[in-house]
Order: C-alpha cells, then structure tokens, then sequence
C-alpha cells in the first residue's frame, strides 16, 4: 500500500519486498535507499518514508502498489467489486497468453510479469479490506496538507491572520 501526497511517498515494507524480490527494473536511487532493508512478517506493514522528486514519482507510476487514499472511502462491496476486476484482467490476459504458439509466448513474456503484478494486487486490495475492518493492524503515517483547509482564499486570509503576530500600539 501507498500513500502519496505533493512532497512525500509512504510505502509498505511488503511492496518494496515484492519490489526487490521481483524482476522489475528498480530505479538505482531506489535500490540503495531499501538494499539492505531487513523486512519480515513482524514490520510488513510498516511504511517507509521518500522525499525526492524522481522517488514519489517513480511509486506514484507503480499501479500494482494500491493507494490508500484511492480506497480509504470506498464501502466494503466496491473493494470486492474492484478485485473482481482485478481478477477479470488477469484472466484475459493469461488466457490470451495461453492462446499462443511457444514462439509468440517467448517474445510476450510481459503479459507473466503483468499478471504476477495484478495477482499482487489482487491480495493487496483484500489487505485494504481487512485493515478497513479490523483484521489487520498498521499505523497509517499521517500527511497534513495544510492547502486542503481552507476552500477559498477569504478562509486563507482568516487562517494565516490566526498565526501572524499582532501588532501593539
């Protein structure tokens, strides 16, 4: 699970787990801020914190890695009708693989990749549902984006008044 915002990427142990134990290519800047990271079953669901540009880019882009705020509000039933999709495309996609001669299947290797990653994210929408009802624990890192406050400028100007220092006579 992710969670992005303008300046910062939280993202689950287990995903850079996946990520490192998978083929896919892993961005250098990457790679060396999680080689050595020990994750286990004990901080799976711990998030690690990415302030760079190129990196929260980078995980934004990563859509097996479910984001939190994309889910958060979705009832029970639209996360279930999200895997069923989920599962959908995988489906076409194997059973179209599966429809080729050896030769076409050497030179379509992609499509096992992708429904290695759909498999992913499959089990990572039933860990969104079971942390949504109680099943799992995680600590959520928090993001304030203070921009969000306020809905027009008049909200703005009564906000920063709240902070400035007063003037004495």
């Amino acid at each position: 699970m992710k969670v992005i915002a303008a300046n910062v990427a939280y993202i689950q142990k287990k995903d850079i787990d996946y990520l490192k134990q998978s083929d896919l290519k892993i961005p250098e800047f990457i790679f060396y801020k999680v080689f050595g990271s020990n994750i286990d079953e004990n901080n799976e669901y711990e998030f690690i914190k990415f302030t760079k540009r190129n990196e929260i880019e980078y995980f934004k882009n990563l859509d097996w890695i479910i984001d939190y705020n994309q889910v958060k509000n979705l009832t029970d039933e639209k996360i279930v009708e999200l895997v069923k999709e989920t599962a959908n495309e995988l489906n076409r996609i194997a059973e179209k693989f599966n429809k080729m001669s050896e030769h076409k299947k050497e030179k379509h290797l992609d499509m096992i990749t992708r429904c290695e990653l759909l498999d992913y994210k499959m089990n990572s929408l039933r860990d969104a549902l079971w942390f949504k009802q109680g099943h799992i624990n995680m600590k959520m890192p928090v993001i304030f984006d203070y921009q969000s406050c306020y809905q027009n400028s008049s909200e703005k100007k009564k906000l920063k008044s709240l902070f400035e220092k007063k003037k004495t006579p």
